[in-house]
């Protein structure tokens, strides 16, 4: 047998060396995971009482029937899939649950048997089909015991080309590469310094033009969630990607992004969006990006003005159609894109009292392709209320942001204005109460901050006037996060499953937000939407944060204001309330 040359070995060892620096290229099943704590939850709650659980907890659905998980999910391509749920049954009997993709049930009365405790948990796997880019799945129980307690689905797509960038091989700014936690792949992962603006890039390849997944490996050992915007070729596709809590930096997770890639040489960058800058990242899989679809949808037609507020104007219009799938539309206003939805609707918010603007719709398919124009539809919005920046004349203000007229305080030296605001002064624990409404069903919109502290600012709905007012006899909501508590005569609990915290990114207490807080007195249901407040705007697009069920609640009482634990110091602005006249005490102002 020859041995090799001196020249020969050197030789392999180059060769080696520039084979470990190219990407992983396969074809093999594109498999993406969705963690139920980022799923559409209905009669349930997040949880993190049982181990064993994937990311930052599972869903525990309330025992009646109908209650249900819904995951959005991505496809690269239309075709069969493989759907695995993860799931724990720590009762003796089976907990059934019927499977629905994209609205139609493809398995009925799924059997979810037992566990044997609530810390096992086991995989129940089934095969759809789905279109592609977006699909829903939904995990529906049937009886009266609920649904399992669910954990993740992770969906299996048909094979297809991917490529694997270790982050160590990068481009990187205001980031190190380290070793110092374990379960990386490649050489090692990237730790972005803690500040704005550091960033990850990597320089991908794809065969052809095309949408293709881009899954992030990272990990996250904090409590708070360190998101990044995703720019692919220098336009951003994914602003404020959640990055959301891990076990611990030695437990890594997925997260992923669908985006166009042109043919060739393609750049996509991971840029951190907060002073904690970003996670631990590892690597990036390029999963698709070559397609043959190079039909653009049909352009959408009939665009009509369904309905105006003093700041939004709704649109409606036909449906496209494609030889694919169309999954989404583009509405501009000139050649600025100002909406982009799944459906046929839209309504464009923060817009000028009694202003015109016109608007034209596209339509996109899963490859990028974009139709043509529609027709051009002009709205006005009306001329509302001077008074408020909602557009709802019924909303009166609460607040005239220099006294602290119609506002009672639970002692002289705990409030004050300071800023324009209602200025909790931290001197000790207590409330100021509106005393010139009682309401029932209401609809409550203020902006909110903390100055001092680390505690949830605190509001208070449905009080009694008898003990007047305090904590323990109210319904205190959390703003802007959905924290909460139940401090009625009897319900000093938390308020346990009346109370449905609605994932979301999470947002910093220390700067404005505005939040809504909706009521009916009749069926005793209050919700609560916010949104981070951008620095010079008036108003933003709230998203839903918390719900609360309870009919007996639904009294006729004060709304108030509470500093949770002296030395907090809370301040509230732009109070307006809704009440008695309320249009609808169910929907919300602000999330449209």
């Amino acid at each position: 047998m020859h041995q090799p040359t001196r020249a020969g070995l050197v030789f392999f060892a180059l060769l080696a060396l520039i084979l470990s620096a190219l990407p992983n290229l396969a074809a093999q099943a594109a498999t993406n995971r969705y963690e139920a704590e980022n799923a559409t939850i209905s009669q349930g709650v997040l949880e993190t009482t049982h181990t064993g659980f994937s990311g930052t907890g599972y869903v525990n659905g309330d025992n009646v029937t109908g209650s249900y998980v819904e995951f959005a999910v991505n496809a690269p391509v239309a075709g069969s899939a493989t759907v695995s749920i993860r799931y724990a049954n720590g009762t003796t009997t089976n907990r059934p649950s019927n499977i629905a993709v994209n609205g139609t049930v493809v398995s009925a009365a799924r059997a979810f048997n037992s566990t044997g405790t609530w810390d096992t948990w086991a995989t129940a796997t089934l095969t759809a089909t789905l279109n592609a880019g977006a699909n829903t799945v939904r995990i529906t129980s049937t009886t009266s015991n609920g649904n399992p307690n669910l954990d993740y689905v992770e969906v299996v797509t048909s094979d297809t080309p991917s490529s694997e960038y270790q982050a160590e091989s990068a481009t990187l700014s205001q980031a190190a590469i380290a070793s110092n936690h374990t379960g990386f792949t490649g050489t090692g992962f990237v730790d972005y310094v803690n500040t704005t603006g550091g960033y990850i890039e990597w320089t991908v390849s794809a065969a052809s033009a095309g949408t293709a997944s881009l899954v992030l490996r990272y990990a996250n050992g904090t409590t708070i969630n360190r998101p990044l915007d995703i720019s692919v070729n220098g336009t951003v596709v994914a602003a404020g990607k959640a990055f959301n809590a891990t076990a611990n930096w030695d437990t890594w997770a997925d997260a992923t992004i669908s985006a166009p890639l042109n043919a060739g040489t393609n750049t996509v960058r991971a840029t951190a969006t907060t002073s904690n800058g970003g996670p631990n990242i590892d690597k990036l899989t390029v999963i698709g990006g070559g397609t043959d679809d190079t039909q653009a949808p049909s352009v959408p037609t009939g665009p009509q003005v369904t309905a105006t507020t003093a700041a939004s104007i709704s649109l409606s219009w036909t449906a496209s159609t494609d030889n694919v799938a169309v999954t989404g539309y583009r509405v501009y206003e000139g050649s600025t894109v100002v909406a982009t939805p799944s459906g046929t609707t839209a309504t464009i918010s923060g817009l000028a009292a009694s202003s015109t603007h016109t608007y034209t719709i596209t339509a996109v398919d899963a490859a990028g392709n974009e139709s043509g124009h529609s027709s051009e539809v002009s709205g006005t919005t009306n001329s509302g209320n001077p008074g408020n920046p909602y557009g709802d004349p019924n909303l009166v203000s609460m607040f005239n942001g220099t006294t602290l007229d119609g506002w009672t305080p639970h002692a002289a030296n705990g409030w004050t204005v300071q800023n324009n605001a209602i200025h909790g002064t931290g001197a000790s624990r207590g409330w100021i109460y509106y005393n010139k409404k009682q309401v029932g069903s209401f609809r409550w919109i203020f902006n909110v901050r903390q100055v001092v502290g680390d505690h949830a600012p605190t509001v208070l709905i449905w009080g009694t006037t008898d003990p007047i007012r305090d904590a323990l006899s109210a319904i205190q909501f959390q703003p802007p996060n959905g924290g909460h508590w139940d401090y009625r005569p009897g319900h000093n609990n938390g308020g346990g499953s009346l109370f449905t915290q609605v994932p979301h990114t999470k947002i910093d207490i220390h700067v404005w937000s505005q939040c809504e807080i909706v009521a009916n007195q009749t069926t005793g249901v209050a919700r609560m939407a916010c949104c981070p407040l951008p620095s010079g705007a008036t108003t933003c697009k709230g998203v839903e944060v918390l719900r609360f069920k309870d009919p007996t609640a639904g009294r006729v009482g004060p709304l108030a204001i509470q500093v949770h634990n002296s030395g907090i110091q809370d301040e509230y602005r732009s109070l307006y309330v809704e009440s008695p006249v309320v249009t609808s005490p169910d929907e919300f102002i602000t999330t449209s």
